[in-house]
């Protein structure tokens, strides 16, 4: 960055998630100069990553309930990791479910106990992702993404 030879061709890239409190030294004229701010996938970009994380609904494998244009609706302010996060979850949910159904076998199934034919299948459904998502919030904040544009444009730049 600072080198006493000059190399051509040469592009240092850096990535934080708090700009706020990086030292003025790093992001002065000839160092780490440019800002660039990247906000939260909108709704075209969630339906992509859970796409490309879910192997087209093939890995977890997903239930036919499952629409992953609807889960992307109800994800807004969630980053990638978020969307990550969330199916991971819903696997998670589907693991808890097969354990008790099987520790505890009853004689009529109801949905929070799944059908030996659906235990068989593990296919992560609607109802897996509805309990992920009732226990996860965005880990990025309206405020903290306002706070962080409004700081940008306030700093040395976009």
């Amino acid at each position: 960055m600072n080198g006493f030879a000059k190399r051509e061709d040469v592009y240092v890239i850096a990535a934080t998630n708090r700009p706020d409190i990086l030292d003025p030294a790093v992001t002065r004229p000839g160092r780490f100069d440019t800002l660039l701010y990247v906000d939260v996938p909108d709704y075209e970009g969630r339906v992509s990553i859970f796409k490309a994380r879910t192997k087209n609904g093939t890995c977890p494998a997903l239930a036919p309930d499952v629409k992953l244009e609807e889960v992307s609706k109800l994800c807004d302010n969630f980053s990638g990791a978020d969307c990550d996060q969330l199916v991971y979850l819903a696997g998670k949910e589907l693991i808890r479910e097969v354990i008790h159904a099987t520790s505890s076998p009853s004689a009529t199934p109801s949905p929070a106990q799944p059908s030996d034919e659906s235990v068989e299948r593990k296919l992560v459904a609607r109802r897996h992702f509805s309990a992920a998502l009732r226990k996860m919030k965005p880990s990025i904040s309206a405020e903290v993404s306002c706070d962080v544009l409004f700081m940008l444009s306030e700093g040395s730049g976009i």
